[in-house]
């Protein structure tokens, strides 16, 4: 991680609740303190690779907007949820943010680099899951044809699996790496859970009509710990990295985001 360059975080409002926002060189970042979550994060050419709208359109229009955001943790009390008010959040110190849910079941903490952010949730109850998602537009637009994701176990595939009993269904498996990106822009987005053994994780596309993959609109779904059903499968504290990296050559990428896991559990 890079910290020497500036983190400077200020305040302001991003569909219709307080946020955080938080600049870095590599990302701008706005966060929902009531929420514990982002609504937006938009890279350095300003494009929103979440585009949380607080509007609900049902199911399956929520996928075009409510649904959205990162992490997404706790489901149902939707924790960690942008457009939802279950938690406080404040500043720590120049750049890191302390949330900590008005059940006082859950504390998340937030630290901001030049080049990524960590998640570290450091209280979570013995008798409850959760899960790690993102859901959003990757490349600040829905169009599987033109997206593409990779782990360090799968290489760099373009196929689009469709969420809910979709065909083709939903892909599962244990990995602890993915990056998402989009036809045409220098850099993808990523994620990384920092544990020694991987979760089962899912990966799919959600159209905001019946279209499925030919919607007007919809979101890449992905979580960390996201059984079928849908199931939440993480428990207690646990570590995440997210962030940009300028490049968009998979064996790169994954080199880059192995030396993180690798730092992570020294």
């Amino acid at each position: 991680m890079e910290t020497g360059l500036p983190v400077k975080i200020s305040e302001g409002y991003d569909e219709g609740q307080e946020c955080f926002i938080i600049y870095t060189p590599s990302a701008k970042y706005y966060f929902q303190k009531e929420s514990g979550g982002f609504s937006s994060i938009h890279d350095r050419d300003g494009i929103d690779w979440i585009n949380f709208k607080a509007t609900s359109y049902g199911i399956p229009g929520d996928a075009g907007g409510i649904f959205r955001g990162l992490p997404n943790m706790v489901w149902p009390d939707n924790i960690g949820h942008p457009g939802h008010k279950k938690i406080k959040s404040s500043l720590v110190n120049s750049n890191k943010i302390n949330s900590v849910s008005d059940n006082g079941l859950w504390e998340l903490n937030w630290t901001f680099y030049a080049d990524e952010v960590r998640l570290d949730v450091t209280r979570a109850p013995a008798d409850r899951n959760y899960w790690f998602l993102y859901e959003g537009t990757q490349g600040g637009r829905f169009d599987p044809f033109k997206s593409f994701w990779g782990t360090e176990k799968h290489g760099r595939r373009t196929d689009t699996p469709i969420c809910h009993q979709g065909n083709p269904p939903p892909f599962y498996d244990y990995w602890k790496t993915i990056y998402f990106g989009f036809e045409n822009i220098p850099r993808v987005f990523y994620a990384v859970i920092h544990s020694k053994e991987a979760p089962l994780n899912l990966f799919s596309y959600m159209g905001s009509t019946d279209e499925e993959l030919k919607s007007p609109d919809g979101m890449t779904v992905f979580g960390f710990g996201r059984g079928d059903g849908p199931v939440s499968l993480l428990n207690g504290p646990a570590s995440f990295t997210i962030g940009f990296i300028e490049k968009t050559n998979h064996e790169e990428i994954i080199e880059h985001l192995s030396e993180k896991i690798k730092l992570a559990n020294n």
